[in-house]
């Protein structure tokens, strides 16, 4: 679980980000999330960002950045909160 601001900085994380990406929370708090992301995905980080935004509801898959430099896939259910 992660929550981000509108524009996509992670504010918080789970720590059990870490034996998934390798990334701790520290890593990530505080900075954009789309850096992480793939460039393929890139697309549809903008258009859950776009939903996400009016109150809506997403759910999707998308490669995410390893400490180690390869990209796993995860899953992602992510509300937008007004």
């Amino acid at each position: 679980m992660f929550r981000a601001t509108s524009d996509g900085v992670t504010e918080w994380i789970t720590e059990s980000v870490t034996p998934l990406v390798g990334w701790a929370p520290a890593d990530l708090i505080q900075r954009p999330f789309s850096p992480f992301v793939h460039p393929e995905e890139q697309e549809i980080l903008k258009g859950v960002a776009a939903d996400l935004t009016n109150g809506g509801r997403r759910q999707f898959r998308i490669r995410v950045l390893c400490r180690d430099g390869d990209y796993r896939w995860v899953s992602i259910n992510a509300r937008g909160l007004t």
